[in-house]
């Protein structure tokens, strides 16, 4: 596993790059809804409709 990482960094650097954004991007979403589950009155703006 760590040779097939190691040439991929080499080849394509850009692909690990990519995973740690993705990966940061969950976890920011992830603590949003936290607050939904921690107090779901006080948060309702994550989970309610703000159509026109």
């Amino acid at each position: 596993m760590r040779a097939g990482l190691d040439t991929a960094d080499a080849d394509c650097p850009f692909l690990l790059y990519g995973t740690d954004w993705l990966a940061l991007a969950h976890l920011v979403i992830a603590v949003a809804f936290y607050g939904v589950l921690r107090d779901p009155v006080r948060n309702i703006w994550v989970v309610e409709d703000q159509g026109p």
